[in-house]
This record gives structure tokens, C-alpha cells and sequence, in this order.
């Protein structure tokens, strides 16, 4: 089921001042996090150049939009995505972005 339209716009808002954030202090100009909404979900990506000047994406996390409440997904070995156990499901969409910031376990590979 689609997130409804005011949360989906309220999640991009968020999402989108997390991933502008972010490389500038890690990656710098090759790496850019970004993100896409799809279905009851937005994942984040890491967009890194190659060295012909085209972009690929790496999934790195997913938030997933269920019942009013919200979940953070991480990517498996073997590419599968598992829920994040670091957090629970919560209506505090920002808590999760904050643990996929802060990632103490280091599953998301921003540290």
C-alpha cells in the first residue's frame, strides 16, 4: 500500500535534508546519498561515480510505512533486506533517520 500523500511529502522533506546533509562530511564530491519513494517505502541510496563519470546506486537503508508506524531496513549479505534491530517501529520518522545517522552498529556504512 502507497504512503499516504501528507507523510510521503513530510518523509522526502526529512529524508531529503538527511541525504544533502550527509557527504559532504564523508565522501565528498564522487558520493552523494539520495533517495526514492516506491510503494509503502523509501529507500536510501549511495550514489558513487565511476571513474567514466556515471553514477551507480547501492541501496543502504529502507524506511517502511506500515499502519502509522514507521521501520528502518537494512541491506543482508546476501542483498535481502532485514529490519533494523537497533530500533523499533515508531510515528518518529526522525528517530530512525537519527539511528541510520548516528548506525553504532555500523550496518549501514555511513560511519
Amino acid at each position: 500500500m502507497a504512503i499516504p500523500d501528507d507523510i510521503r511529502n513530510m518523509a522526502e522533506n526529512l529524508i531529503g535534508v538527511f541525504c544533502r546533509s550527509t557527504w559532504p562530511q564523508h565522501g565528498g564530491s564522487a558520493h552523494a546519498l539520495s533517495y526514492s519513494v516506491r510503494g509503502d517505502g523509501v529507500t536510501v541510496f549511495e550514489m558513487s561515480a565511476n571513474g567514466m563519470g556515471r553514477y551507480g546506486n547501492l541501496p543502504i537503508a529502507r524506511f517502511k510505512y506500515a499502519e502509522g508506524l514507521w521501520s528502518l531496513w537494512q541491506v543482508g549479505r546476501n542483498g535481502k533486506w532485514l529490519a533494523y534491530m537497533g530500533q523499533m517501529p515508531t510515528e518518529n520518522l526522525m528517530r530512525l533517520i537519527q539511528a541510520l545517522k548516528d548506525d553504532p552498529e555500523g550496518v549501514f556504512g555511513l560511519r
